[in-house]
């Protein structure tokens, strides 16, 4: 599957069937009326938050990981093949390589940084390595959880927290969304 072809499809799925509202979401409007939720002109009866790092619910039970990225030119062409150990090399088709990523527990901020750098080409030959030019660069935290277990959990009535998948969000995802959908059933 091309991961980001599938999250580009989405969101424009989504957009276009407008039921995704953006912006920052603030707990604080979220309110409980007899038989649903309702968050400032929006009501429904079933709310899942999904809001990573910062969700007002569960953020006790989150544990924020930094990961790193990098896109490398330079590196010699070997077909459409992923290479997978420690680290991935997935080549673009466009000539160039996304290399990562970091799994950091411990960090001081949320941007790239030679850490990074180092950790991720590390493992390339010191001949390539001289070759290799940096295309792009970004750095994300992830919401993970202590035990590395994704929360998938009813917090009241109508009210669910589905989160904390770290690295392996895009393929948990469809398996968590039946197992909330079967808690949302449940309650309906």
């Amino acid at each position: 599957m091309d991961t980001l072809v599938y999250l580009h499809a989405t969101n424009l799925y989504f957009r276009n069937s407008e039921i995704v509202t953006e912006g920052h979401f603030n707990p604080e409007f979220l309110i409980r009326t007899a038989n649903t939720w309702k968050y400032k002109s929006i009501e429904s009866r079933f709310v899942i938050s999904c809001l990573g790092n910062g969700c007002p619910w569960k953020s006790a039970d989150m544990w924020p990981v930094k990961g790193q990225v990098y896109e490398l030119s330079g590196l010699p062409d070997w077909g459409d093949a992923i290479l997978k150990t420690e680290k991935f090399l997935i080549p673009t088709g466009t000539g160039t390589v996304l290399a990562g990523s970091t799994y950091e527990r411990e960090f001081d901020h949320e941007n790239p940084d030679s850490v990074g750098y180092d950790e991720i080409t590390r493992d390339i030959e010191p001949d390539l390595k001289e070759k290799m030019r940096v295309v792009n660069c970004w750095a994300g935290i992830r919401p993970t959880t202590k035990d590395r277990r994704p929360i998938i959990e009813k917090i009241d009535s109508g009210l669910f927290a589905l989160n904390g998948m770290g690295a392996k969000g895009v393929s948990l995802s469809p398996w968590a969304a039946m197992e909330i959908t079967k808690q949302m059933l449940e309650e309906w």
